[in-house]
C-alpha cells in the first residue's frame, strides 16, 4: 500500500500541506463583493432601499474598522457573497436593488452570529418586508407569514418585528425560540463531516443564476432529493467524502476553505450532473446516484471549478481564454478554450484519485468499471491538457497552474497501467459519469 505522500503538489490543484492560496483568493472575491455593497451608484434607486443601503455601509463601515475578520467572514458566505458577485456583473436582467435587498438580511444575521458581544458599532434597522432570512451559521432559517415587517442588528444580535408587531428577539447559535404565530423556524443546513464543520448540505438556494444552463441534458438547478430520504444523501456524499479523504488527504483538507455548500438537484440512479457558477464560489449542484467514486468525482471536479473561478476574479488565468474556440474533450461541440481549461483542471485530480484508490487496493477498483473509467479520464485529460498547451495565452498566474496541471498529468500517464483488453474507447469525449 503506496503512502499518501506521493501525491505531488501543484498551484491550485493538489496543494501542498498548509497552502493557503485558496484562503487568500476567497479573501480577494470578498473584498471586491463588500466594494459593490460600499461603492455601488444609488441615484434612481428606490427612496427606501437607498436609505437602508446607506444605513448599512455606516454599520459595515464602523464593524469593518473595528472587525474586519467578522465583516469579511459575514460577507463570505454564499447566501450574502453570491447576491453581491452577480450585481458586480451588473448585467440588465439582474437589477442591484432586489440583489441587495436578498444579500443585507442574510448579512445581518451572519454579523449578529459572528460578531463578538458589544462590539455592533451601530444598531441597523431593516424595514422592508421579510418572507425568509437564511441564518447559516446557526443552521437555521427564519420563515415569515405573513411577511414580517422588518429586523433590527444591535450588540443583542437580530429582533425580527412580525407583521402584527410582535418583537422576537433571537437567540445566538442554533437554538431555536419557542414557536410563535407568523414565524416558522427550520432546518435546512445540514453538515456533512464532522471534520469540514463549514461544508453543508443546503435545502436553500440563493444563487439568482441558478436556473441558468447550459448543460445540454440539464434544465436548471431547482432543488429537489428526488424521492430519496434526506439521510440517504448524506450517507452517501459522506461515503464518497470519505474516498476524498482517503485519496488526497490534503486536497481534502483544503476543502474547510474552498467549498461552503452542496445543492441537492434529484437523483439519477447510474450517472451524475452537477454544476456550479463562477458567481457563486463554494457552492455546488449535485444529483445523487448509486456509486460513491462518481459522487466523489463530482465533488472534486465542482470544488476544483471553484478554485480556478476564484482565481479568475482577481487574474485573467488566459487571455484569450474566451475567443479562442477549440474541440472539447467533454462536450461534442466545439468551447471556448476557458471551458477546456476548467475541464482539465477538474479532472486531473479525478485522475490522481483513481491511482491513489489502485494503490490502496480500495474494493471499487476490482470492478469491470474502473479501469475503463480510470483510462477514460486519463485520455480525455490529455486531449484537453493538449489543446491548452497549443492554445492558451496565460497569465503568469496561469502559465504556473497550466503547468503544475501537465506536471501531474505526465506523472499520472506514466504510472498507469495499459488499457483494458479490447477496450473501444473513443479519445474525443469524456463519457458521462
Amino acid at each position: 500500500m503506496s503512502a499518501v505522500t506521493d501525491v505531488p503538489e501543484a498551484f491550485l490543484v493538489l496543494p501542498k500541506p498548509g497552502d493557503r492560496t485558496v484562503r487568500a483568493l476567497h479573501q480577494k472575491v470578498r473584498g471586491i463583493a463588500l466594494r459593490r455593497l460600499l461603492r455601488h451608484p444609488t441615484s434612481g434607486m428606490d427612496r427606501t432601499v437607498r436609505r437602508l443601503l446607506l444605513d448599512t455601509r455606516r454599520m459595515v463601515t464602523g464593524l469593518g474598522s473595528a472587525h474586519k475578520a467578522v465583516l469579511l467572514e459575514a460577507i463570505g458566505h454564499p447566501d450574502v457573497l453570491t447576491p453581491l458577485l452577480v450585481s458586480e456583473l451588473g448585467l440588465e436582467e439582474y437589477p442591484a436593488e432586489p440583489l441587495f435587498t436578498q444579500a443585507i438580511p442574510a448579512l445581518m444575521a451572519g454579523i449578529a452570529q459572528l460578531s463578538p458581544r458589544g462590539t455592533v458599532p451601530d444598531s441597523l434597522v431593516w424595514d422592508l418586508p421579510l418572507q425568509d432570512v437564511p441564518d447559516a451559521w446557526g443552521h437555521r432559517r427564519m420563515r415569515f407569514d405573513p411577511p414580517a415587517r422588518g429586523m433590527l442588528l444591535d450588540d443583542l444580535g437580530i429582533e425580527f418585528n412580525l407583521a402584527d408587531e410582535t418583537k422576537v428577539r433571537m437567540p445566538r447559535g442554533a437554538s431555536l425560540p419557542s414557536p410563535v404565530d407568523g414565524l416558522t423556524l427550520d432546518r435546512p443546513f445540514h453538515p456533512l463531516a464532522a471534520d469540514l464543520p463549514r461544508l453543508e448540505m443546503a435545502l436553500v438556494d440563493s444563487n439568482p443564476l441558478s436556473m441558468y444552463e447550459e448543460h445540454p441534458d440539464k434544465d436548471g438547478n431547482a432543488i429537489s432529493l428526488g424521492d430519496k430520504p434526506l439521510e440517504v444523501w448524506l450517507d452517501r456524499f459522506g461515503e464518497a467524502l470519505g474516498m476524498v479523504r482517503d485519496t488526497l488527504p490534503g486536497w481534502y483538507d483544503e476543502l474547510k476553505a474552498s467549498m461552503r455548500r452542496l445543492v441537492p438537484v434529484g437523483y439519477l440512479p447510474e450517472r451524475h450532473l452537477s454544476a456550479s457558477y463562477r458567481e457563486a464560489p463554494g457552492v455546488a449542484y449535485l444529483t445523487l446516484c448509486e456509486d460513491p467514486m462518481t459522487i466523489a468525482e463530482a465533488i472534486i471536479h465542482e470544488t476544483q471549478h471553484t478554485k480556478v473561478n476564484l482565481l479568475s476574479w482577481v487574474d485573467p488565468v488566459v487571455h484569450n481564454a474566451h475567443t479562442c474556440w477549440t474541440e472539447s474533450p467533454v462536450r461534442p461541440d466545439l468551447r471556448p478554450l476557458w471551458g477546456v481549461l476548467l475541464a482539465v483542471h477538474a479532472f486531473v485530480p479525478v485522475s490522481m484519485m483513481h491511482k491513489r484508490l489502485a494503490d490502496l487496493d480500495h474494493p471499487c477498483t476490482h470492478t469491470e468499471r474502473f479501469p475503463r473509467r480510470r483510462h477514460e479520464v486519463l485520455v480525455a485529460n490529455r486531449r484537453a491538457m493538449d489543446a491548452v498547451l497549443d492554445n492558451a495565452d496565460p497569465s503568469d498566474p496561469g502559465r504556473r497552474l497550466i503547468d503544475d496541471m501537465n506536471a501531474v498529468l505526465t506523472l499520472l500517464e506514466q504510472t498507469a497501467p495499459p488499457p483494458p483488453p479490447g477496450m473501444d474507447l473513443d479519445p474525443h469525449l469524456l463519457p458521462p459519469s
